[in-house]
């Protein structure tokens, strides 16, 4: 069976329309928008919860950031910094167990969450020796030695590939060729990734964010979902197995991405304090 044939649901039926490819294209972009949100969101508040845990007085979580008040020993820092990245790692993996289980638009939810969750943690490992980001922070506090953040670099980018691989099982089993997995990633990942892009500079500008955090916001953004660009490595190696590729109603996709950047701003913009 291929590509161009189906409805929405994808199973044995006539010719895609145009009009049916420029929909799953955009109920798939705004799932991706929204959960990607989720995401920073949440590794945040992982942050924070860290935080409170290690004895600080309260945290306040923001768009990039979650800062405690209140002192915190030096190996605590490293721990509350590990904290981010390990729940985005965990809670990624957790997610992607259940995805395979999934249908229609929490399929793409799921899918979508786990890439950007993943990608966080394995990011911040390639990012290490740069002395920026959560990894940088705990190898520091922690007084690793250098030979540890030059390892951390190899270590992330095999979790990318890693990344992409499980991206690739779960899209090819979908869709048979290249033109399904431009649809059902490739165009998806470039509208998202300009409208977080978009999203993030207008947030900083509203925000009054210093250059280095500007920086670090628009560069997580760029490279959220870089692995699943990079699932076409592993493509030829998938199996085709019809399953369903309805991505859901276009009413819900645009109530999460609306849902997942409005939290994003708010955080960004306000803050939000626990503890």
């Amino acid at each position: 069976m291929d590509d161009n044939s189906g409805t929405t649901s994808g199973v044995n039926s006539p010719e895609w329309p145009e009009e049916t490819r420029r929909r799953h294209i955009l109920v798939v972009t705004l799932i991706a928008v929204g959960v990607s949100c989720l995401a920073v969101i949440l590794h945040e508040y992982a942050h924070a919860l860290a935080h409170l845990m290690a004895g600080a007085d309260s945290s306040t979580i923001r768009a990039m950031s979650a800062d405690p008040t209140g002192s915190l020993s030096t190996t605590a820092q490293g721990w509350t910094a590990a904290a981010g990245p390990s729940f985005s790692l965990v809670a990624g993996l957790i997610v992607w167990g259940v995805a395979r289980r999934l249908r229609g638009a929490a399929f793409q939810m799921a899918f979508w969450f786990y890439i950007a969750a993943i990608q966080n943690a394995a990011g911040y490992l390639v990012i290490t020796p740069f002395g920026v980001g959560d990894t940088a922070t705990m190898v520091e506090r922690w007084g690793w030695p250098t030979w540890v953040q030059m390892v951390m670099p190899v270590i992330g980018a095999a979790m990318m590939f890693g990344l992409a691989a499980m991206v690739a099982v779960d899209v090819r089993a979908r869709f048979q060729s290249v033109r399904g997995l431009r649809m059902a990633v490739m165009w998806p990942v470039l509208w998202a990734t300009s409208i977080l892009v978009a999203v993030s500079l207008v947030l900083a500008v509203l925000g009054g964010y210093d250059a280095d955090v500007v920086f670090v916001m628009v560069m997580s953004m760029v490279s959220v979902y870089v692995a699943a660009l990079m699932c076409s490595i592993f493509w030829g190696r998938c199996t085709f197995r019809g399953l369903d590729r309805d991505p859901g109603p276009l009413w819900l996709a645009v109530v999460v991405a609306a849902l997942g950047v409005a939290l994003w701003v708010f955080h960004g913009l306000v803050g939000v304090t626990i503890g």
